[in-house]
């Protein structure tokens, strides 16, 4: 039914988007297909931070904030950034409470430049969220900032790309937006599963799911999910530390270091936490989405080195119960 309305929508040439539809799709000049995102008013959701950097502070545990990208580029996309689309716009005045309350942070939109990438490059056509490519690009900046600002014994170098093989599955993929304007205005795109071509010996712990394994880095993935029939059905981004789950830890049983680290993340840091892994000895990754239990009892019981908030700065809004609360991102 979807797409013979999409066929018909086509064929009168109707090029109007519902702004107040649920994600909203529009296909940018460059075939990219994105949703424009209001202007909120994230002040609550700031505080949220604010407050869990500061009981992380009363626990003499170190704390920063992640800023993740959205498509549009407030410069590149010009002609819609802050008249059509207020998604950096929002992210500038959140991350501008962090900095007027001392929370350390690091934008990615800023490193994704740095790289010589743009926002378009760094994300899927069809889907709202970045490539595998970009995550592991990702991780070697968080490994950076750990190194470098926190003199963590971690080696961003071994998540260099040169290091790592790539399996590509050719036109495998259908993104949320191309799922939503359908295969009559989308095409199936590459997904990339990546390896490292050194060796690894991991502990993956998924109790949701009585995931509790040793062995080599294919542990952490979810091939069912790349192998499901079907361009509607399929969602191989999910096979990435099997997928959004209330809490995810790895081990690494090679690393040289001891170091504890704690994520609050959503499904961006899919292809990010495994690589993590790769340097750091324990992690920790908690989803506030599907996680029920209390993050601070968590925190406490964990008692990790350093908690890494990492987040889409929208997701901190959606379904909120109550923003105000301490520790909720909901």
């Amino acid at each position: 039914i979807v797409n013979t309305a999409k066929k018909y929508e086509n064929f009168i040439n109707w090029n109007l988007v519902y702004f107040a539809d649920y994600n909203p799709v529009i296909k940018l000049k460059d075939g990219h297909f994105a949703t424009f995102t209001p202007s909120l008013d994230i002040s609550q959701n700031a505080k949220s931070v604010i407050n869990l950097a500061k009981f992380c502070k009363s626990l003499d545990i170190k704390f920063f904030y992640v800023n993740l990208p959205n498509q549009i580029c407030i410069s590149e996309d010009s002609d819609v950034s802050g008249i059509l689309d207020f998604s950096n716009q929002n992210a500038d005045k959140f991350l501008n409470m962090l900095k007027d309350s001392g929370v350390k942070y690091y934008d990615m939109r800023k490193i994704l430049h740095e790289q010589g990438m743009n926002h378009h490059e760094a994300f899927y056509i069809t889907d709202h969220h970045w490539t595998a490519k970009t995550g592991l690009l990702a991780a070697r900046e968080i490994l950076k900032f750990l190194r470098d600002d926190y003199n963590w014994p971690v080696n961003p170098e071994i998540l260099k790309p040169e290091r790592f093989d790539y399996v590509i599955y050719r036109d495998w993929f259908l993104g949320s937006y191309g799922k939503k304007v359908t295969l009559v205005q989308a095409e199936p795109e590459d997904f990339t599963m990546i390896y490292p071509k050194f060796e690894t010996l991991l502990k993956f712990n998924v109790p949701d799911k009585n995931i509790d394994i040793s062995g080599d880095f294919r542990i952490t993935y979810d091939f069912s999910k790349v192998n499901e029939e079907g361009y509607y059905i399929r969602t191989p981004g999910a096979a990435y530390v099997h997928g959004r789950r209330p809490i995810i830890r790895l081990e690494n049983l090679l690393a040289d270091n001891d170091k504890k680290l704690m994520l609050v993340y959503d499904s961006f840091s899919l292809p990010v936490i495994p690589f993590l892994a790769l340097s750091v000895k324990n992690i920790q990754a908690v989803d506030l989405r599907q996680f029920t239990g209390s993050l601070e009892t968590f925190t406490k019981k964990y008692k990790p080195d350093l908690m890494i908030v990492i987040y889409y700065i929208e997701m901190l809004s959606h379904g909120s119960q109550s923003s105000t609360a301490p520790f909720n991102f909901r």
